[in-house]
């Protein structure tokens, strides 16, 4: 069921880009009357041999942004900051490589994703809401091709699980 929630969140994220996807530019140096924004998007990394070459995929295609859709590490807690050198390391440093919670890090079962967001922290400018759970950032930011909605649904957060049904707060 909640491979379904992540699924189902990715499916948003890419709908709402489809209308915009074209050839790469850098995020920052996206202006506002550009006429495409480059992205890719994936989740459930670990961090066998096949996840280092999902990352060295996202380095070659070299897209503006990567959206990371959730179970990052499958390690312990504590071991956050080793899995985002990892990122870094075959990404660069500095590269949105824009983080939403998955179930495996939204309680500490296999990290924290308030850590996770701690070591690779929104890059994007004008993000609004809580980084890492719940946002939304407006690419580019002045004139915008597209919105990027990442939403953490029926995940169990320490402060609780947040909903998005019909007049909750999250909706």
């Amino acid at each position: 069921m909640v491979k379904h929630r992540v699924l189902a969140a990715a499916g948003v994220v890419a709908a709402a880009a489809l209308l915009s996807v074209g050839l790469p530019q850098a995020v920052q140096g996206v202006s506002p009357g550009a006429s495409s924004v480059h992205f890719t998007a994936s989740g459930d990394y670990g961090t066998a041999a096949s996840s280092q070459s999902v990352l060295a995929g996202v380095k070659t295609l070299a897209p503006d942004l990567h959206l990371a859709l959730g179970d990052f590490s499958y390690s312990t807690t504590g071991q956050e900051q080793a899995w985002c050198d990892q990122v870094t390391q075959k990404v660069g440093a500095g590269f949105p490589f824009e983080l939403v919670s998955g179930n495996h890090e939204s309680n500490g079962q296999n990290g924290n994703i308030n850590d996770f967001s701690a070591c690779l922290p929104n890059q994007l400018p004008g993000a609004v809401g809580t980084y890492g759970r719940e946002y939304y950032v407006d690419v580019p930011q002045g004139s915008p091709l597209v919105r990027f909605i990442m939403i953490s649904p029926g995940l169990p957060f320490t402060d609780g699980v947040w909903s998005y049904a019909a007049g909750s707060s999250h909706y």
